[in-house]
């Protein structure tokens, strides 16, 4: 049995399924790059840098919610050096905002007010910070660092009436410590609003499966378009084999009938 040819493809078929193969993967390789993006928002890093993205108003207007930051892994005593300097600084740490037998982790990013060092650290414990009148507590033993921080925005919904983000203050060891700031990035911004988005969801369900069903309906018309042609050449070799006076017999008959006509045809040639 001859081989079957596979019939090549029409240049608009093959277009179609560029384009949609095109989509399918750019879309792939977006939710691959979005998940590297996510890892790096949580504990891990790219490249010495993470991405949170900012949850709430208390660094506005410097930093909107939704935006996505660029923080750097830095060494406290850096950190101490440049607010020395006088440097503006804003910093990402671990902060508890559940309970001691329920914590809850979150990345916090508020604006340093002081940098204390230590150098006995074991005994650091149930210290007085005084600022702004307000005196607070904490307990910085085990740690030569600890850094002082707060929310830029006096208007924050963190807020109840009457308080001040710039009188709440944290006080996170260095081993709370994630990095600096070092600026935002707009593109991931976008990026985060758009995985976010249960539109995007649903075209991540449907991309693929349009490509399955434009892809099955086209191999489904190709394969009529082939077994149409098969019939169409089984018909003609039927009706060419139908009128072959010769059907049916061996090689050796037709050319022993072949012989006969010849041998006929001089006889009649003599006469």
């Amino acid at each position: 049995m001859a081989k079957k040819e596979k019939k090549p493809k029409s240049k608009k078929r093959k277009i179609i399924e560029w384009s949609i193969t095109g989509l399918f993967l750019a879309l792939l390789c977006t939710v691959a790059g979005f998940r590297i993006y996510q890892a790096a928002s949580g504990n891990s890093s790219v490249f010495g840098t993470q991405f949170p993205v900012v949850l709430t108003d208390s660094m506005e207007t410097d930093y909107m919610v939704g935006d996505v930051l660029k923080v750097s892994n830095v060494k406290p005593e850096e950190i101490k050096e440049a607010f020395d300097r006088g440097e503006q600084i804003d910093l990402s740490f671990k902060w508890n905002i559940g309970t001691y037998s329920k914590p809850n982790i979150q990345m916090m990013t508020h604006r340093i007010v002081d940098v204390m060092y230590f150098e006995d650290a074991e005994q650091n414990i149930n210290l007085c910070y005084t600022y702004n009148d307000n005196v607070y507590s904490f307990d910085n033993r085990g740690y030569h660092y600890t850094f002082v921080t707060h929310g830029i925005n006096k208007n924050s919904k963190q807020t109840k009436e009457g308080e001040d983000l710039t009188n709440q203050l944290q006080f996170s060891r260095e081993d709370q410590l994630v990095g600096r700031v070092t600026g935002k990035s707009q593109f991931l911004r976008v990026m985060n609003q758009i995985f976010t988005s249960v539109w995007t969801l649903i075209l991540l369900i449907l991309v693929p499966g349009l490509y399955i069903v434009i892809t099955s309906v086209l191999e489904l018309f190709s394969t009529l378009d082939d077994d149409e042609d098969e019939k169409l050449v089984a018909e003609g070799a039927k009706i060419s084999t139908s009128d072959d006076p010769l059907k049916g017999l061996s090689d050796e008959d037709k050319e022993r009938l072949k012989k006969q006509m010849l041998d006929e045809l001089m006889k009649k040639g003599k006469k």
